[in-house]
């Protein structure tokens, strides 16, 4: 389980840069308002956790905490 805090940090990145670019579709008008905030609503919670994991995740222990979500 070394690849964890790597997977969790690349799945935070991933959703976070779909967030900004939902952001920056929108404000350009190419998709909706509620495009955008379907795509808040189904990201942003992908993004709060795994960045969560990714800063707690030990590299060197295979235990994941638990955060309380």
């Amino acid at each position: 389980m070394k690849g964890r805090k790597r997977l969790y940090g690349r799945l935070a990145l991933v959703s976070g840069l779909l967030i900004l670019a939902g952001l920056l579709l929108n404000l350009g008008g190419i998709i909706s308002l509620i495009a955008y905030e379907a795509l808040l609503v189904l990201l942003f919670p992908v993004f709060v956790l795994s960045l969560g994991l990714w800063w707690m995740a030990r590299e060197h222990e295979a235990d994941i905490p638990f955060l309380g979500y």
